[in-house]
């Protein structure tokens, strides 16, 4: 009894796929006060949201989980949360980045499949759907790489920051 609820919930969990919404905002609409907002040198501020809805049977509560991937990005760095496993923003400063490009990937292939995984080649890649990506190499070596439903719009901005000089291109 125990392996065939597992099937049926590996079967839910591969089967039931949601799709969030995506789209750059005004640098302005950040909800950001003058005093913690540096000085911009950017006129976008890059949002995105992906969810990754899938039937769980919680044993106590069996209830529907969302994951959510949620990443922003502005002139000081990256932040990012993926939830339910991080509730809390984590950021990745542009000063601790040695490089950063969007590319094309295959999660299943290069990461064994969707979410937070770790390759020992490829690194760390949070993700819900999808076979783009900002790459991230860091200045410590390690490399993180976000999937995105919007890789123009993120070229797009990492473009503009290195036109700036606060985050080098590949």
């Amino acid at each position: 009894m125990k392996k065939s609820a597992l099937v049926v919930l590996l079967f839910a969990l591969s089967a039931s796929v949601t799709l969030g919404n995506t789209k750059p905002v005004d640098a302005g609409n950040n909800n950001k006060t003058k005093a913690d907002t540096p000085k911009p040198t950017s006129t976008l501020v890059y949002k995105e949201k992906q969810r990754f809805s899938a039937v769980l049977q919680i044993v106590s509560l069996g209830t529907l989980s969302p994951f959510t991937l949620k990443t922003s990005m502005d002139e000081s760095g990256i932040t990012y949360c993926y939830v339910p496993f991080n509730f809390k923003s984590r950021t990745i400063l542009w000063k601790d980045i040695d490089s950063a490009y969007v590319r094309a990937y295959k999660p299943v292939m290069e990461y064994g499949g969707y979410g937070i995984k770790h390759s020992l080649k490829n690194g760390k890649v949070y993700n819900t759907k999808g076979k783009e990506g900002l790459q991230l190499v860091l200045k410590n070596g390690k490399r993180v790489l976000f999937g995105t439903q919007k890789p123009e719009d993120v070229k797009k901005f990492i473009d503009e920051l290195a036109s700036a000089g606060i985050v080098k291109e590949k």
